[in-house]
């Protein structure tokens, strides 16, 4: 407990008031660094959706045409983009 000698000086307070003051401030930080690596390590696991393959795009938008979500003409013009972003 050397290291808390020249600020007991500095502060005129005994060591072990030093280090009680030291243990609340680290109570007090303690709950802000959880949050924080609680938040950096969510931050890594998530990362942008997969992209769906061509083939996989094609087949969503056949079932969609086939439950009637879009009309041929919708359906011709997506299945245009699809095949031209190959």
């Amino acid at each position: 407990m050397t290291f808390l000698t020249p600020m007991a000086s500095f502060f005129n307070l005994a060591s072990p008031d030093l280090i009680i003051i030291f243990v609340l401030l680290l109570m007090l930080a303690a709950p802000v660094i959880v949050v924080v690596l609680v938040v950096k390590t969510s931050r890594r696991k998530s990362g942008p959706p997969p992209v769906p393959s061509t083939s996989q795009r094609l087949q969503q938008l056949e079932q969609l045409k086939q439950h009637k979500i879009v009309s041929d003409a919708e359906y011709e013009e997506q299945r245009r983009r699809i095949i031209s972003g190959i």
